[in-house]
């Protein structure tokens, strides 16, 4: 197989796996930020945080069509939070395991999948961007941003490698 195809496939799976860790990093840095947050909100008005769980389920206004909720509320897709310790955990596992496939089983069908799954990822990133921005969150809003160049990158280059001709394997005599 040629270097360059070698180099590529390379370059797809770290772009996957940066985009996890950062993704891992964005997430977190997100619930220490709601944490911060709560904490000042507590101490200004002796709310204690128990009490706005309570009634925020009582009153719950997350929507589960995931369009984007208000500023402060976790938005949902189908009823779900793609925040949820779940979902990261299977996030990176998917950008793990597909990093790992396109390094060890370059075949064109792996390309393709992994240049629609990074596509999929850019997507909600780009949700996550304007969720970011409309909170006036700029460091968030900056960090998922370079989560989406990473997976539109991881994706391009995936479905260029997928393009280009697949060479014969040869059978030894």
């Amino acid at each position: 197989m040629p270097a360059t195809t070698t180099r590529l496939r390379w370059l797809i799976a770290a772009l996957l796996l940066v985009g996890a860790t950062l993704f891992a990093v964005g997430v977190g840095a997100e619930r220490n930020r709601h944490t911060d947050v709560e904490a000042a909100a507590t101490a200004e008005n002796g709310e204690s945080a128990e009490h706005r769980a309570e009634e925020a389920t009582r009153g719950s206004t997350h929507d589960p069509g995931g369009e984007a909720a208000e500023p402060g509320e976790e938005w949902r897709i189908a009823g779900l939070n793609p925040e949820g310790p779940g979902f990261v955990v299977l996030g990176v596992l998917i950008s793990a395991v597909l990093a790992a496939t396109v390094v060890l089983r370059p075949l064109r069908a792996v390309l393709v999948v992994v240049a629609v799954v990074a596509l999929a990822f850019a997507v909600l990133d780009t949700v996550e961007i304007i969720r970011q921005a409309q909170e006036a969150n700029t460091g968030l809003s900056v960090l998922v941003a370079l989560v989406a160049l990473a997976h539109i990158t991881a994706a391009g280059g995936a479905a260029f490698a997928a393009r280009r001709p697949v060479p014969a394997t040869t059978m030894p005599a």
